[in-house]
């Protein structure tokens, strides 16, 4: 009886928190070019007293693939829950032979 309310309990979380979840990455995912180059332009005016720091901006951030960027934020938002509840059910199982 308390497995299976403690199950139903996990699969209730998973279903109202992994749709929000996958919302929330969406968004920030959508927002990300469009406040990278906010910052970006905040920040410019303080290049000329880090000439280093423009350097390195335009070096390295300049030409962003924000597609292959956001494809690895995303796998790794779906891979970490997976791996977790993977690793919860092991040790549920190892606790549950020890019974």
């Amino acid at each position: 009886m308390t497995l299976v309310l403690l199950t139903g309990i996990i699969f209730a979380i998973i279903i109202l928190v992994i749709p929000e979840m996958v919302e929330a990455v969406n968004t920030l995912i959508s927002r990300a070019p469009a406040q990278f180059r906010r910052l970006q332009a905040w920040i410019e005016p303080y290049f000329h007293y880090v000439p280093l720091l423009e350097d390195w901006i335009n070096a390295n951030l300049s030409d962003i693939n924000w597609q292959e960027m956001l494809k690895i934020a995303w796998s790794f938002c779906l891979m970490e829950p997976a791996v977790f509840l993977t690793q919860q059910w092991e040790l549920f199982q190892v606790w549950q032979q020890e019974l």
